[in-house]
C-alpha cells in the first residue's frame, strides 16, 4: 500500500499515524475532565443548598425558641385582663420604692395588632404605659429601674424624663434632694397564644451580675442633684463602767442628717488590761450587730476599742470614737460598828424614896430614858446586865455582868473608877484600919 508513495509521503503517513492515538486520548481526557468538573459544580451547588437549608432550619429553631421565650415572658393573651394586671403590678412596684404622688396610665388600651409572616397573621399587641408626676430620690429611681429590669416581662422603657426639684430661686436656689418624674414611657408586649394562666408577678430574670447595692453605690452615690453628703455622728459614751457579773453591752448610736443613707459600724484596736493575771479575755466572743457591741460578762479590768460609723453616701464619710470600759468589783463597806450606849449614859443624881431609901438616877440618852433605881434593881445596856449593888454618898457600886465597878455621880457609865477602888467599900476600909 505504501509502494506508490514517495519517501516523504511515507514519513508523513508514519507521523500522522503516531499522532492520531494522542489526539484520541486528548479528546477523551478533555471529555472526562469536563464531565468531572460539571459533577463537582453540581456537588458544590448542592452543598450550598444543603447549608442554606440547614441555616434556615437553625434560624427556624432559634426563632421557635425565641417565640416560645416571648410567649413565656409575655402578658397573658387575654389583653383585657392582662393589661389591667400589668398596670396594678407596675403601680405596686413604684409604691414599694417609696416614690410618692405618681400615676400609672395605659395610653392605648385599643392597641392594634402587629402583623408578621407571609400569611399576614397577627403576632402581638404593643401597649404603652406611662408613669408620671412622681416625686422621690435618685436612690428610689435606681431601685425602680433595677426591679423593672429584673421582672421577667416583654417590656422596655422608651422615654425617661425626670428633673431635680429646686428650692428657692436665683442665688438662693439649691437642690432639695428630690426628683420629679415628668414621664416614664413603657412599651409592654402581649404575644398571641401566650399563657393565659401565667402569674408574672412572681417571675424574675436570672440575677444580674451587679446587685442593687452595687448600682446604688455607682449611681445613687453620685447624685449631683441631691444634698451634699454630711459626716455622720457617733453618739456613744466614751467612758462606761460595769460591775463584775453584769452583761457588758455598748450602743454606738450613729446618726446622719442625710435621710435614707445606710450606716455601717465597725470596731477595731480592741485592748484589755485585766486585774487578775490568771483571768482570760476571749476577743472572739465579742459581737457587733446593728450598732450594738456585745461583750458578755468580762473579768475585772479595763478595756478599750475604736468605734467607727460609716455612711453610704458619696464619698463615704466616717466618724470614730475611742471607748473605754471599766469592769469593777463593788467594795462592800463594813457594817457600822455598834456604838456603845454607855458613853452617852450618865449617873445624873440621887434622891431618896419614902424619905429613907436612897434612889439613883441614870440618864440613857441613846434610848431617851431616865431610870430611877434602888439597890438591887437592874437594867440592860450595851447587851449587858447592870445591877445596882450599893449607893454611896458620891458614888455608885454597879455589877456589870459579874464585874463590880465604881462610878462617881455625874460621870458616864463608860468611865468607872479603878477596879481596886471600886471593890473597896467603906466597911472594908474600917475593918482594915482596925486590924492595923
Amino acid at each position: 500500500m505504501f509502494d506508490n508513495l514517495s519517501k516523504r509521503e511515507k514519513t508523513m503517513a508514519i507521523i500522522v499515524g503516531c499522532l492520531l492515538p494522542l489526539v484520541i486520548v486528548f479528546f477523551a481526557y478533555t471529555s472526562i475532565t469536563d464531565s468531572l468538573q460539571k459533577k463537582n459544580n453540581q456537588i458544590v451547588a448542592l452543598t450550598e443548598r444543603v447549608g442554606a437549608l440547614q441555616l434556615q432550619q437553625v434560624k427556624g429553631e432559634l426563632a421557635a425558641k425565641r417565640l416560645a421565650q416571648y410567649r413565656e415572658e409575655s402578658l397573658p393573651a387575654n389583653t383585657e385582663k392582662s393589661v389591667t394586671q400589668y398596670q396594678l403590678w407596675l403601680q405596686e412596684l413604684v409604691e414599694k420604692t417609696g416614690i410618692e404622688g405618681f400615676t400609672v396610665n395605659v395610653k392605648n388600651r385599643t392597641a392594634p395588632e402587629t402583623i408578621i409572616g407571609y400569611q399576614n397573621r397577627p403576632a402581638s399587641r404593643i401597649y404603652k404605659v406611662e408613669i408620671s408626676k412622681g416625686i422621690g430620690t435618685i436612690r428610689q429611681f435606681v431601685e425602680l429601674l433595677y426591679q423593672f429590669q429584673q421582672a421577667k416581662l416583654l417590656q422596655r422603657i422608651n422615654e425617661f424624663v425626670v428633673r431635680p426639684i429646686i428650692a428657692g430661686s436665683g442665688a438662693a436656689a439649691k437642690p432639695t434632694g428630690k426628683i420629679m418624674i415628668d414621664r416614664i414611657t413603657i412599651e409592654v408586649v402581649v404575644v398571641s397564644n401566650a399563657d393565659d394562666a401565667r402569674n408574672f408577678e412572681q417571675q424574675v430574670h436570672a440575677e444580674s451580675k451587679r446587685s442593687l447595692d452595687d448600682y446604688l453605690k455607682i449611681i445613687a452615690s453620685r447624685d449631683v442633684f441631691g444634698l451634699p453628703n454630711e459626716k455622720p455622728r457617733l453618739g456613744v459614751d466614751t467612758s462606761q463602767e460595769f460591775e463584775v457579773g453584769r452583761n457588758v453591752r455598748v450602743d454606738l448610736e450613729g446618726r446622719d442628717d442625710n435621710k435614707g443613707q445606710k450606716l455601717t459600724y465597725a470596731i477595731s484596736d480592741l485592748k484589755s488590761d485585766l486585774d487578775d493575771e490568771t483571768a482570760v479575755f476571749d476577743e472572739s466572743q465579742v459581737t457587733l450587730e446593728d450598732g450594738e457591741v456585745e461583750f458578755g460578762r468580762l473579768p475585772k479590768g479595763e478595756y478599750s476599742f475604736l468605734a467607727t460609723v460609716t455612711d453610704d453616701g458619696w464619698p463615704n464619710k466616717s466618724a470614730e470614737k475611742k471607748v473605754r470600759i471599766e469592769v469593777f468589783e463593788e467594795e462592800v463597806a463594813p457594817p457600822d460598828p455598834v456604838r456603845p450606849e454607855a458613853n452617852d449614859s450618865y449617873i445624873s443624881g440621887k434622891t431618896t424614896k419614902d424619905g429613907s431609901i436612897a434612889q439613883i438616877w441614870i440618864r440613857i440618852n441613846p434610848q431617851d430614858k431616865l431610870l430611877m433605881l434602888t439597890e438591887g434593881e437592874s437594867f440592860e445596856l450595851d447587851e449587858q446586865k447592870w445591877t445596882i449593888n450599893k449607893i454611896e454618898e458620891d458614888a455608885v457600886i454597879i455589877d456589870r455582868d459579874g464585874t463590880e465597878l465604881k462610878f462617881l455621880i455625874g460621870r458616864s457609865l463608860d468611865k468607872p473608877e479603878e477596879k481596886a477602888q471600886a471593890s473597896e467599900t467603906p466597911l472594908a476600909k474600917d475593918e482594915t484600919s482596925n486590924r492595923s
